[in-house]
């Protein structure tokens, strides 16, 4: 969540990205682990990679 990240990848404000973030955690669709966050349901993987992101 660095400012060098968001402003790369066009990202909204640093609280949006938490928000956001959060959202997905409480949905179980993004854990957090120690050394950041990790998509864990694989049906949304697999959508985010047909939308050209690189996980």
């Amino acid at each position: 969540m660095s400012q060098q990240f968001i402003s790369t990848h066009h990202l909204p404000a640093m609280s949006s990205v938490k928000t956001a973030l959060t959202a997905l955690v409480d949905k179980q669709l993004v854990s957090k682990t120690p050394n950041g966050y990790l998509v864990s349901d694989r049906f949304f993987a697999k959508w985010l990679v047909k939308g050209g992101i690189t996980l």
